[in-house]
């Protein structure tokens, strides 16, 4: 929960303010980019971990382990270096404002804090969260536990799918330049409430390339939600809760729902005796989203509708009565 609330936290802001600061050619883009840049953060961190034992072994024996003293236990390698990174990115966040250029936009109706988009945006998140957390991170738990499968055969299609994924959210953000975001959102909530169960029945067989192809799937489906939800979301908040309203509704799901998932669905496979149980938590969430994404495909194709055409089709029937 609280490395829920630590990824809620920076993750939204830095979204809400390349979505506002960002011109809408490239804005799905750079968005995208956003969510990527925690993805592979993840990939890294997890070559560090496969590095570390190595790269212990060198520094002892080049040092001696007597004279490292405090540092002799590499896992502590990892936090330290955390710390002047952390620092360094303290800095370059305080030196940027979340306020976009056209400050009259953002200043339109301060006074307006309607419960609506908070709930939408929760509801997408808690979604978007629980399938995170339970198919690209606790996956290989759940197919080495579960299933049987070697746990380097879980890693490694597990390392492959967060490639896909990622490839999968920067090609959905690009092609916002074409197609708006929210029908990508209801593509993806759509797709995954399907899906979802069938392919999570294809995993019991534990075959490497029905566990790589079914997670292929799984990342493509989520990239078309996950790679524009930095689009949608400050979307809903740029006229009203603004930041607060995007920390909120991002930062709270994820640490409650997104980072108790592998908890809560561990728990169901232990009560219902379905290794399929995940699934069906996952497509249970997917149901709450779904009208939410539909609604909002709903309310940005009327609001796309050109003027120009509404007042051609008021000018034919005028000319018609006259």
């Amino acid at each position: 929960i609280i490395q829920g609330f630590a990824a809620g936290g920076e993750t939204p802001l830095s979204g809400y303010f390349i979505s506002l600061n960002t011109a809408s050619k490239n804005r799905g883009l750079y968005c995208a980019l956003v969510v990527v840049s925690g993805f592979i953060g993840m990939l890294l961190a997890s070559a560090v971990v496969c590095a570390l034992p190595y790269c212990a072994t060198w520094v002892s024996q080049l040092l001696g382990k007597t004279s490292m003293g405090y540092l002799a236990e590499s896992w502590r390698w990892p936090f330290l270096l955390c710390i002047p990174l952390s620092l360094w990115i303290y800095s370059l966040r305080s030196s940027l404002s979340l306020m976009p250029s056209d400050q009259t936009k953002v200043h339109r109706a301060l006074h307006q804090k309607p419960i609506a988009p908070l709930l939408q945006a929760f509801v997408l998140v808690a979604f978007m969260e629980v399938f995170i957390y339970t198919v690209l991170i606790w996956l290989p738990s759940y197919l080495h536990s579960y299933i049987g499968v070697p746990s380097f055969d879980a890693r490694l299609t597990n390392v492959m799918t967060l490639l896909i994924f990622s490839l999968s959210m920067i090609g959905a953000g690009y092609a916002t330049r074409w197609m708006d975001a929210s029908k990508f959102v209801l593509i993806g909530v759509g797709s995954l409430v399907l899906f979802s169960y069938p392919l999570f029945t294809l995993l019991q067989s534990g075959d490497f390339l029905v566990l790589l192809l079914t997670q292929i799937a799984f990342a493509i489906m989520a990239g078309c939600l996950v790679g524009v939800i930095f689009v949608v979301l400050p979307d809903l908040f740029k006229d009203n809760w603004q930041s607060l309203g995007m920390t909120v509704s991002y930062s709270l799901p994820t640490a409650v729902f997104g980072g108790t998932a592998p908890l809560v669905c561990a728990y169901l496979i232990e009560v219902t005796h379905l290794l399929t149980a995940p699934a069906l938590y996952i497509v249970a969430f997917g149901l709450f989203a779904l009208p939410v994404a539909y609604h909002l495909s709903l309310k940005n194709r009327v609001k796309d509708v050109p003027l120009s055409g509404i007042t051609a089709d008021l000018s034919g029937h005028a000319r018609a009565i006259g």
